[in-house]
């Protein structure tokens, strides 16, 4: 009777698990694509000019800037999300850093804002997230004005991130529970019909409300007429297609990918405590910030503690390596860890844009005077040289735009 009890409890017990583990594993499916690759951290040194050739060096002119966010190239102009000391919020400047305009003023006015999440381009058309995710604007960039804006639907109110799918539809990203009942991460909007079309990707309601909460911003974007989905901790990019998301490219599974009974198992009060756990546990953790090109898509992750690491995958042999640090041969000719690097800011096709601070700057300059490199340097980089010397810690950080390797 005894033994008979315990198989009985066994068998409970796995079957149990086991519909945990299937239950757990609906909000980060395997994902099945055409592409499998593995996320390793390797404490190995990316060399510049493998990604990239040469560099145009921009600084923005005429209207003060306080942070970019985000870049993008218009008809032989530069569009730059900033907040600016006039309270602008997004500005337009041409390819030699003039000011031409500010197109979206801070304020509560019908066409400002309070504050921008992200932006996206479509044709003419630029499109704003605003107020928190609360509400979209269209901005006609050839006629100068907001042409339509509207509130997001009551379930998906507040979203951190969006894609313009055409003919009046949209996808949105949802990071945060704000209903009673169900949720999900994606939403196809259908703005002419006032509707919501379909919904993707289950939301783990508490994990989401108590610790997975971090802000995400690049995790839908498109290409050539194609669209993406990525978010922290899936396994694998998403290709958006008229009937539901379909595998572009799996992350496998490795000693480095936290399980699902980690992620979504275990009760972490905040953020804080998550991260924590993260730091200490030795798994990839907020992989993001992921930028595809032409021929390369680079991403960042943290692993081991709070090293960070990018990810570069080649598109043309579809191999995926992780690097520490980076000796940029192209711009600074200096080597460094990629914690201290460039930030970037804005990928279309081959065309990448990076902001370059003045203290990284600064601090590169000082370092080869010290070494006695600097008059070297000078003559090999005269261009970066005659804006270093107009700089100072009150002007403006530079845009710089690199071309994809051919």
């Amino acid at each position: 009777m005894m033994r008979y009890l315990l198989f009985t409890f066994l068998i409970v017990f796995l079957f149990g698990s086991c519909a945990e583990k299937d239950a757990l594993s609906q909000y980060r499916p395997e994902i099945e694509a055409p592409h499998e690759l593995e996320i390793i951290p390797e404490d190995e040194t990316l060399v510049l000019s493998d990604l990239v050739d040469g560099y145009e060096l921009i600084e923005p002119k005429g209207e003060l800037l306080a942070n970019m966010e985000s870049i993008l190239a218009y008809d032989s102009t530069l569009i730059v999300c900033a907040t600016s000391v006039d309270n602008g919020l997004v500005h337009q400047f041409d390819t030699k850093g003039n000011f031409i305009r500010t197109i979206l003023e801070k304020g509560e006015g019908p066409d400002e804002a309070v504050s921008i999440r992200t932006l996206k381009m479509q044709g003419d058309d630029l499109y704003l997230l605003v107020n928190t995710g609360l509400k979209l604007m269209r901005y006609s960039l050839k006629e100068g004005k907001v042409v339509e804006s509207f509130s997001m639907p009551d379930e998906i109110h507040a979203i951190c991130d969006f894609e313009v799918l055409g003919s009046g539809k949209y996808v949105f990203y949802k990071e945060h529970p704000q209903i009673q009942g169900d949720e999900y991460k994606l939403y196809v909007y259908d703005r002419t019909k006032n509707q919501i079309e379909q919904r993707w990707l289950p939301m783990h309601k508490q994990a989401w409300e108590d610790y997975l909460w971090f802000g995400q911003k690049r995790c839908l974007y498109s290409l050539k007429g194609r669209y993406y989905f990525y978010e922290v901790f899936q396994k694998g990019i998403y290709e958006i297609g008229a009937d539901g998301l379909e595998g572009y490219i799996s992350f496998k599974d490795n000693s480095y990918t936290i399980p699902n009974e980690e992620l979504y198992g275990s009760s972490y009060p905040t953020v804080n405590e998550f991260s924590e756990y993260c730091q200490q546990s030795g798994y990839v953790w907020f992989h993001s910030s992921l930028f595809e090109g032409g021929h390369f898509i680079l991403s960042s992750f943290m692993c081991h503690n709070m090293t960070l690491y990018w990810n570069v995958i080649d598109k043309r042999a579809w191999t995926s390596r992780s690097y520490t640090k980076i000796k940029d041969d192209v711009l600074l000719d200096a080597e460094m860890p990629l914690r201290e690097y460039m930030y970037q800011k804005g990928v279309q096709e081959d065309v990448r844009y990076f902001r370059l601070p003045y203290d990284l700057l600064q601090k590169v300059m000082e370092q080869k005077e010290a070494n006695g490199e600097l008059d070297a340097y000078a003559k090999a980089h005269p261009d970066v040289m005659a804006l270093y010397e107009t700089m100072n810690e009150d002007t403006n950080d530079l845009i710089v735009v690199f071309h994809e390797k051919q």
